[in-house]
Parts: structure tokens; C-alpha cells; sequence
């Protein structure tokens, strides 16, 4: 049996790309450059996209077709939006989420690309919002919430995702 693989333009421009060891740059209308794919050290790849403006918006590392190594993004204004590093394709390690004005938001452990181990949520003042773990991305143990002047609110104990009576 045959089956239908479909690629975008993006991926199938990638893979010429990996199979080429060419760099690739497309551009806006306005002649900045909106992507540009050049090659790292070893077989590594490295991907940027920019905002119309030049400013940054993505840049992720690939090895052997997938996703390996630091990935960042960025919100318009200059500021990060996230950080982390994938292994094989998938979020390792911890991950950090921030809002337009540079505040951390979120910091959230992954394994396998599952959310697995402590994660922190944040308020906009940079205070913790709330503390628990994850395991195998279920929610799990005791998780503990503030208020945005840094006064705990409660606790709570989860277990499989549900809160235990």
C-alpha cells in the first residue's frame, strides 16, 4: 500500500535544504529577511525567522531531521516570549514563558516532550502564582497557590490530574 506524504513548503524546503547543506534566506516584500536556514557545526541546521522590522522571532536547531538544541522565541518588541531545548523533537529540560514586557509567566519541566516535574506560574509583579509538579503530564502531589503579594492562598493535593478528597 502506498500512502500519501504530504510536506509544506517550509518542511520540503528544510529537507532540500538538509540533504543540500545550502543555506536558505526567503524575504519580505521589503526586502528584509524573513527566514533563513544556514548550517551549524556538525550536521546541525539552524533556523531563524524575523519580524518585518529585523527583530528576531524564532530560532531553533536541528540534528537528523529533528529539532535538537536551544529553541527561542521572541515577541515583536525585542523581548523574549520563550526558551527551552528540544531533544529529538520533543521539550527537554526546563522550559520559561514570559509576557511582552519581559516578566516570567511560566517555568515548567518537560521530559519527552511531557510535562514531567516541577512547574512555577508567575504574576505579572514576578510573584509566584502557584508551585506543583507534573508527572507524565498529569498533575500530581501537593500544589501550592499564592496570592500576588506572595501570601499563600492554599494548598492543594492532586492525584492523576484530579484533586484528592
Amino acid at each position: 500500500m502506498i500512502e500519501k506524504i504530504t510536506l509544506s513548503a517550509s518542511s520540503l524546503i528544510l529537507v532540500l535544504m538538509i540533504s543540500c547543506s545550502q543555506p536558505v534566506k526567503e524575504t519580505y516584500p521589503n526586502g528584509a529577511v524573513k527566514r533563513e536556514v544556514i548550517s551549524g557545526e556538525g550536521d546541525t541546521l539552524i533556523e531563524k525567522y524575523y519580524f518585518e522590522d529585523g527583530k528576531p522571532s524564532s530560532e531553533a536547531y536541528y540534528l537528523d531531521d529533528a529539532l535538537n538544541g536551544t529553541w527561542k522565541t521572541w515577541f515583536s518588541n525585542g523581548n523574549q516570549e520563550s526558551r527551552g531545548v528540544f531533544k529529538d523533537g520533543k521539550q527537554e529540560g526546563v522550559w520559561s514563558y514570559f509576557t511582552d514586557e519581559g516578566t516570567k509567566i511560566e517555568e515548567t519541566t518537560f521530559k519527552s516532550g511531557v510535562k514531567n516535574g516541577i512547574s512555577k506560574t508567575y504574576f505579572p509583579n514576578g510573584k509566584i502564582k502557584s508551585n506543583g509538579i507534573y508527572a507524565e503530564g498529569i498533575q500530581e502531589g501537593e500544589w501550592i497557590f499564592y496570592k500576588d503579594d506572595g501570601a499563600e492562598v492554599g494548598r492543594k493535593l492532586f492525584r492523576n490530574g484530579e484533586v484528592a478528597k
